[in-house]
């Protein structure tokens, strides 16, 4: 009797048991579900809570994936970090959409929710400035068939009228060709009024690979110089008839009897070669005048050679692009300016002037300018030393002849810059 009641005691434990058990796995599976689909999500850190709590469960099973997914949290969230910094910086700038293309890679961590709003707002922005009240899209689509059709002015007119930082990036490779061509056909003119055709040649052909039909006809002007270059090397008609006959034919100079490359078209390819050695290596160095000089060298033997065309135009787009950069860096000196933001304005513009800015006489003023305009908010310690400042940099503006909008100059700044002598 007494078995009896111990094997009935035993199932009734057992059936307390059961459903412990049962719930247990049920709760195995449903972590290691919600894992799977937050990996599915690329939301690492939702994975790592879901498989760690199964983990804890069953450590045999779950155990090396909980760790797995904690060492991969942490190779992410640096990349992260520079991601968010990136996109929160295009964000700042205005380049929504690439923004968005760094802001959309963080699936998780710190920064995600942050990431999100930025996101949404610059979604708002952009399907703002895609109304039809904004003609930004269809500004660009005639500058882009503009410069297809070789008209430039057009191109370089509709350019200069957009202002959307979204579209700006995708015309600044126009216009500056734009600018190169027009470079490269107004020197060939000029060495052409000199007499100068070779050189002429070479600048018309640089300009001819940029743009075939672009203005100015460089093809004709490439006829023209061949035409000149070979009235120039024509036999004298004092020479013999059989001296004359020993003119190699056009279609094989450079070609001697056995067939193989005249001296001359080797000794070319190796000069060729030695010049683009040396423009890569200055270019690496950052040597860039020296190498737009070496690409130049190349070209002179063989206008159409490829390599030598593409560094140059690469060179003289950075170039521009540094050139731009420079202007940008005064303009937002001056911003911070009239924003009482002095320290940052004195930073970028001086700079500007450091780099090598060519607007000196305005950079002075507004660096006079942020100095006096702290001088009137400090105290008496301050004042003389920011004044100074103020009135040495004022003399250096009046030595550029620079005259400010004084409609735009606050009343006292503007007493002080008409105290100043030069």
């Amino acid at each position: 009797m007494k078995q009896v009641y111990f094997y009935g005691a035993c199932l009734v434990f057992l059936a307390m048991l059961m459903p412990a058990f049962v719930h247990a796995d049920d709760n195995l599976d449903n972590l290691n579900a919600a894992y799977k689909a937050a990996l599915e999500r690329k939301e690492l850190d939702r994975a790592a809570d879901y498989i760690c709590q199964a983990a804890k469960l069953d450590p045999g099973k779950y155990e090396k994936k909980c760790a797995g997914v904690q060492k991969a949290i942490a190779k992410e969230l640096p990349q992260f970090d520079k991601l968010f910094l990136d996109g929160r910086t295009k964000f700042e700038k205005k380049d929504y959409v690439g923004g968005i293309r760094d802001l959309q890679k963080i699936s998780f961590g710190p920064h995600h929710d942050e990431a999100q709003q930025l996101i949404q707002q610059a979604t708002n922005l952009l399907n703002h400035l895609s109304q039809p009240a904004d003609t930004g899209m269809q500004k660009l689509k005639q500058v882009q068939a503009a410069y297809e059709s070789g008209d430039f002015p057009t191109a370089s007119t509709v350019a200069a009228s957009i202002t959307d930082a979204n579209i700006l990036p995708y015309i600044k490779q126009i216009v500056t060709n734009i600018q190169i061509y027009n470079e490269s056909m107004q020197e060939g003119d000029a060495y052409m009024q000199q007499g100068q055709y070779a050189a002429a040649k070479q600048k018309y052909s640089f300009a001819l690979v940029i743009k075939n039909n672009g203005p100015g006809n460089p093809a004709d002007k490439l006829q023209r110089i061949t035409a000149l270059l070979a009235a120039a090397e024509k036999p004298q008609v004092a020479e013999s008839d059989s001296k004359s006959k020993t003119t190699p034919d056009p279609g094989t100079q450079g070609i001697n009897n056995n067939g193989k490359p005249a001296a001359k078209s080797v000794d070319n390819l190796v000069r060729i070669k030695e010049f683009l050695a040396k423009a890569q290596e200055d270019e690496a160095k950052g040597n860039t005048a020296a190498a737009i000089s070496a690409y130049d060298q190349v070209l002179a033997l063989d206008p159409q050679q490829q390599t030598a065309v593409a560094g140059k135009l690469r060179l003289m787009g950075a170039t521009q692009k540094d050139s731009q950069d420079l202007e940008d860096a005064l303009i937002k000196g001056v911003r911070s300016y009239g924003q009482s933001n002095f320290e940052e304005a004195r930073a970028d513009i001086s700079l500007y002037l450091k780099q090598g800015g060519t607007k000196k006489g305005a950079a002075y003023f507004y660096l006079g300018a942020s100095f006096m305009a702290d001088a009137f908010l400090s105290d008496k310690n301050d004042y003389d030393k920011l004044q100074r400042n103020a009135v040495l940099n004022f003399r250096l503006a009046k030595g550029e002849h620079f005259k400010p909008a004084e409609k735009y100059v606050s009343p006292k700044i503007l007493a002080v810059w008409n105290q100043t002598s030069f």
